[in-house]
C-alpha cells in the first residue's frame, strides 16, 4: 500500500475518534446520534472503503509489473548464459593465438638484445668521436682568442704612437709658447725692477713716516696711562665721595627724628597678615580654628624676615592653650602676594618674639622706608608705639632698665596720645625716632630691645608639623618664659 495513503487514512481514524469521544462526563451517558451525525459517519464509511479499494487495486497493479520485471530479467539471465558460453570457447582460440604470439615475443626478444648490443658499440663510437669533436672546438676557441688578444693589441699600439704624435705636436706648440712668455717674462723684470727702485724709495720715506709715527704713538700712550691713573684716582675719589655721602645721609636721616605719623605710614608699608589654620581636639571631637595676626616685614643683612609677637597665636607660651593636631601659616602682604611658611623659628632673646625668613622677593629698597633693626637704639630719648591689633599709634618717652640694657621701660604717664586714649600695650611694636624697630612690648610698662635676630628653636609647619615635637617645644618655651623676671612676664 502507498505509504502516503496509508497516512491519510489514519489521521481520518484518529478524528473520528477523536470527535466521537467525550471527555466532560465522569460516567457513561447514553448516546444520542441524530440523523445529520449518522450520516456523516456513513459517508466517513464509504470514503474509507473507497481508499481501501484503491489501494487493493494499487497493490495488484504492483504486483503485476513485478511479475512482469522477473520474467524479463530471466529472460536476461538465460540471454547472458549464452552469450557466456560463446566467450568462453573465445577464449580458448585467444589462449592458443597467445601461447603462439608469446614465442614469437621471445624471438623477438632475443633479436631486441642483440639489436642493444650493436646500439650500445655505436653509441660508445658516437661519445668518442664527440670527445675528439670537442677537443678540435676548444683548440679551435683557444685559437680564436689568441687572435682576437693580438689583435687588440695592435689596436692599442696604434693608438699609442697616435697619441705619442699628438704629444710630440703639443710638445713642440708649447716651446714656441714658452718660448713668446719667457720673452715678455724678460720685459716684464725689467719693467718690474723699475717698480722695485721705485718702491724702495717710498719703502723708505714710509720707514721715515713710521718712525715719526710710532714716536707719537708712545707720546699718546704715556699720556693716556697718565690720564688713566688720573681717571681712576677721581672714580676713587667720586666712590668714596657718594660712599661717604650716602653715610652722611644716613647719619643725617638716623639723626632726624621722623613724625610719629611718618613712622606709622612705613610701619604699614611693611605690615604683613598672618593666617592661621589649626585644628584642636575637644569633647565633641575635633574642631577648626582661624585666626588673624600682625607681623612687620624686617630687613637685615642676613635676609628678608617676617617678626611678631606671639601673643593670640597658637605658639603663645604665656597662654594656656594646647598645641593643635595640625596647624598651618599663609602671610599675605598689601599688595596681595601670598606665602606659605615651613617653619617658625623662636628668638634667643625671649621665647615670645618669632620669626619666619621670607623671600628675597619681599626685599623693599632702602629708600622706600625698608624697616631694619636700629643701630642706634638710644639717640633719641623717645620711642613711638604701634599697637597692630587697632592701628593705633603714640610716642612716649623712655629709659632704660637699671638691671639690663635689653630692656626698655616705657613712661606711660606722659603719653601723648594721637589717636584718642592710647596706652602701652603687650605686643605693641616699638619703633625708633628714625624709623627703625627697637623691639616689642612685653608688658604695659616694658618693653624688649633687639640687637639681633639669633635664634635657638625651630618649628616647622604644615605637612611637616608634628603634634609631638611641637608640644614638646611650646613646653620647653613656656619653661624659658617662666624663667623670665616678673618685670618681664
Amino acid at each position: 500500500m502507498n505509504r502516503s495513503i496509508l497516512l491519510v487514512i489514519c489521521d481520518f481514524l484518529l478524528l473520528s475518534m477523536l470527535a466521537l469521544a467525550r471527555f466532560d462526563q465522569s460516567e457513561p451517558v447514553e448516546t444520542v446520534i441524530d440523523d445529520n451525525t449518522q450520516v456523516a459517519e456513513e459517508s466517513a464509511t464509504a470514503e474509507l472503503l473507497e481508499l481501501l479499494e484503491m489501494s487493493l487495486e494499487e497493490t495488484q497493479n504492483n504486483t503485476e509489473s513485478l511479475e512482469e520485471s522477473l520474467r524479463s530479467r530471466q529472460e536476461e539471465l538465460a540471454q547472458q548464459a549464452e552469450a557466456l558460453a560463446a566467450s568462453q570457447e573465445a577464449i580458448t582460440a585467444k589462449e592458443a593465438e597467445l601461447e603462439q604470439a608469446r614465442a614469437l615475443a621471445e624471438q623477438a626478444a632475443l633479436a631486441r638484445k642483440a639489436a642493444i648490443v650493436e646500439v650500445e658499440r655505436a653509441e660508445t663510437q658516437l661519445e668518442q668521436s664527440e670527445q675528439i669533436a670537442t677537443q678540435l672546438r676548444s683548440e679551435l676557441n683557444a685559437n680564436q682568442e689568441s687572435n682576437l688578444i693580438t689583435l687588440e693589441r695592435l689596436r692599442q699600439a696604434e693608438t699609442s704612437l697616435l697619441d705619442q704624435q699628438e704629444a710630440l705636436a703639443e710638445l713642440e706648440r708649447e716651446k714656441a709658447a714658452m718660448a713668446e712668455r719667457e720673452q715678455a717674462t724678460r720685459d716684464n723684470l725689467l719693467e718690474t725692477q723699475a717698480e722695485l727702485r721705485v718702491t724702495a724709495a717710498e719703502k723708505q720715506l714710509l720707514t721715515t713716516n713710521l718712525e715719526n709715527t710710532q714716536i707719537q704713538l708712545e707720546t699718546a700712550q704715556i699720556e693716556k696711562r697718565q690720564l688713566q691713573k688720573q681717571t681712576e684716582r677721581l672714580t676713587e675719589n667720586v666712590g668714596a665721595l657718594a660712599q661717604s655721602s650716602q653715610q652722611i645721609k644716613e647719619e643725617i636721616q638716623q639723626s632726624q627724628p621722623l613724625s610719629p605719623a611718618n613712622i606709622f605710614n612705613r610701619y604699614q608699608e611693611n605690615r604683613l597678615a598672618l593666617k592661621w589654620s589649626s585644628v584642636f581636639t575637644g569633647v565633641f571631637g575635633t574642631r577648626s580654628r582661624d585666626e588673624e595676626t600682625i607681623a612687620l616685614r624686617l630687613q637685615t643683612d642676613e635676609g628678608v624676615f617676617a617678626l611678631f609677637n606671639a601673643q593670640g597665636t597658637p605658639l603663645d607660651p604665656s597662654s594656656n592653650r594646647g598645641m593643635p593636631l595640625t596647624l598651618e601659616l599663609t602671610i599675605e602682604s598689601r599688595n596681595g602676594d601670598s606665602y606659605t611658611p615651613t617653619m617658625v623659628e623662636f628668638l634667643v632673646i625671649d621665647p615670645r618674639i618669632i620669626r619666619i625668613r621670607l623671600p628675597d622677593t619681599y626685599a623693599v629698597p632702602r629708600q622706600t622706608g625698608a624697616v631694619r633693626l636700629s643701630p642706634d637704639p638710644f639717640r633719641f630719648d623717645k620711642a613711638t608705639l604701634v599697637h597692630p591689633p587697632n592701628g593705633y599709634y603714640g610716642e612716649s618717652p623712655y629709659r632704660v632698665s637699671a638691671q639690663t640694657s635689653q630692656v626698655l621701660e616705657m613712661n606711660s604717664r606722659i603719653l601723648s596720645s594721637l589717636f584718642g586714649d592710647f596706652d602701652p600695650k603687650r605686643g605693641d611694636m616699638v619703633f625708633s625716632m628714625a624709623g627703625n624697630l627697637n623691639g616689642f612690648m612685653l608688658n604695659e610698662r616694658s618693653a624688649v630691645r633687639l640687637e639681633s635676630l639669633a635664634t635657638r628653636d625651630v618649628l616647622e609647619l604644615g605637612k611637616n608639623y608634628s603634634f609631638q615635637r611641637a608640644e614638646m617645644l611650646l613646653n620647653a618655651q613656656k619653661e624659658r618664659y617662666r624663667g623670665l623676671p616678673t618685670s618681664l612676664r
